[in-house]
């Protein structure tokens, strides 16, 4: 008898087990009329869904990246959700009311009662473009491994998922026991060396703020910091720089401690901003936005131009590549992105007309959710609309 309970038992979780994963929080969840409003709409989390048709080559072609997909954002699962709906079935409402080209038609959620300000997903229907799509709306960042290893364990359902916190910088507050060993392992910082006493020292500290939490906050290749000589009285660390009036901004390059550059300009924000990117190579302007231009590499722009001009594709494409690794002092960022448009459109000649999609969508999302995202997604995202645009 215990036997048969136990055969039972295991009959009937074998039966519910499809079921029951769809409403748990590791899998691909399963909306349907009558719970999509609670499931999604009215939801505290971000939902990708995908609304689409048994009959559709297309959808079926979606469904194991969906799955994929999902097991990608398991342990984001309590902010993040992936959400599918047969769209010609129990899902029919949802269909009429959100599909307007046909299926798969793949939305972007909020959540919170807000349908309105949905988004709608227009590019490459990969893994990685949905789960950058999902990444960027969300402001939810998942730490990638090298490219093999993570093919590898997301196709193994073993991919290790965490969160990027996108941290806070603060002005810095140096002291001759800290000084060598904060600015010497800094590959730009700008000191400046003031008093409690000075007034034009004290005039300045708001600007230093601006500088270090706002301006250059996501610059994780400067420092902004302080030095105030008279926390420290009878230590003369000041006269290692010659400092002669309050306040001295001194420039270090590349960790190097006693040869920094003097600043002798104006200290008024915009002209410090405009110095200070001239020197740690940087495009900010006084709010802290990238300024037009930013991730554009004009050498790459010209040899992909030259390719689509004479229809040279193929082994070109292997030629630019190889450009694109000599140059230094680049963004590493906007050259990952360069190999992948060069791979996917000189290369494997894709169609160009796909560059005009990806930068309207990422348009779509600058113009009408930058506020929703944390500011270093929206670096992100701003370079390639710059490179995009400067393509198209």
């Amino acid at each position: 008898m215990r036997f048969i309970n136990l055969l039972t038992l295991a009959s009937i979780s074998f039966i519910l087990h499809p079921v029951l994963s769809a409403y748990s929080p590791v899998s691909l969840l399963q909306a349907n009329d009558a719970n999509f409003k609670s499931l999604v709409v009215n939801s505290d989390k971000f939902s990708l869904v995908e609304i689409y048709a048994d009959w559709c080559r297309h959808c079926n072609k979606l469904h194991p990246i969906f799955e994929q997909l999902s097991d990608m954002f398991i342990d984001v699962s309590d902010q993040i959700q992936i959400v599918k709906v047969n769209g010609d079935k129990d899902g029919k409402k949802v269909a009429r009311k959100y599909v307007d080209k046909g299926f798969p038609t793949i939305l972007f959620f909020y959540g919170k009662g807000d349908d309105k300000n949905r988004v709608e997903f227009e590019g490459v229907r990969d893994l990685e473009g949905l789960s950058n799509f999902v990444q960027q709306l969300s402001g939810v960042r998942l730490i990638k491994g090298n490219k093999e290893k993570e093919e590898e364990e997301v196709t193994s359902g073993e991919l290790e998922k965490k969160i990027v916190i996108d941290q806070k910088k603060e002005l810095v507050r140096l002291s001759p026991d800290n000084f060598d060993d904060i600015v010497g392992k800094s590959p730009a910082s700008v000191v400046v060396f003031g008093a409690s006493w000075c007034s034009h020292c004290q005039d300045l500290k708001p600007t230093l703020e601006i500088l270090a939490t706002k301006v250059y906050a996501r610059d994780n290749n400067l420092l902004i910091g302080h030095y105030q000589l008279d926390e420290f009285e009878g230590n003369e660390f000041w006269k290692r720089y010659d400092v002669e009036s309050l306040p001295t901004i001194l420039f270090f390059k590349d960790g190097d401690v006693y040869n920094p550059l003097v600043y002798k300009g104006k200290r008024k924000l915009e002209i410090l901003v405009e110095n200070i990117n001239g020197f740690a190579k940087l495009n900010r302007d006084a709010e802290g936005k990238l300024i037009a231009g930013t991730g554009i590499i004009p050498e790459i722009n010209e040899m992909i131009k030259q390719v689509q001009k004479d229809s040279s594709f193929g082994s070109e494409g292997l030629k630019i590549l190889e450009k694109l690794d000599e140059l230094i002092d680049v963004d590493e960022e906007s050259k990952e992105y360069y190999r992948k448009l060069i791979d996917l459109f000189v290369i494997n000649k894709k169609n160009t007309n796909q560059l005009q999609i990806e930068l309207n969508r990422i348009q779509t999302i600058l113009n009408k959710d930058s506020n929703r995202l944390d500011t270093i997604t929206l670096d992100s995202l701003q370079k390639r609309s710059n490179i995009l645009g400067s393509l198209v």
